[in-house]
């Protein structure tokens, strides 16, 4: 199943995967499955563009979990940042690519 289908299966369970998601990565292994989203990007400084990133996850045949999270990329140094359970702005975990997402990011605005 393609990543857009099976997130528009989710709907039903997890309305807010209805609106305007753009897909950025998925990647499959033997034991999981991740696809991420991100929407409602915005340039908060002339080195930060804001946005909702949505996660899916399953782990074997669990259940797919679904978590939206509010993100940054800081665009002059290649990386991911995410908002923290104290409203802290924390790294985000580098995989290969992640310089390359975060220059497609902030170039598209």
């Amino acid at each position: 199943m393609q990543w857009r289908q099976q997130r528009e299966s989710l709907v039903t369970q997890h309305p807010r995967l209805a609106d305007d998601w753009q897909f950025m990565e998925a990647d499959r292994t033997d034991s999981r499955e991740v696809a991420e989203y991100l929407r409602g990007r915005e340039r908060a400084s002339s080195n930060h563009v804001r946005f909702e990133a949505l996660l899916l996850l399953r782990r074997g045949t669990d259940p797919w979990v679904v978590r939206t999270v509010q993100m940054r990329a800081v665009c002059d140094a290649g990386r991911l940042e995410r908002v923290s359970s104290d409203q802290q702005w924390t790294a985000y975990p580098a995989r290969p690519g992640t310089v390359e997402r975060v220059a497609w990011i902030c170039s598209e605005l």
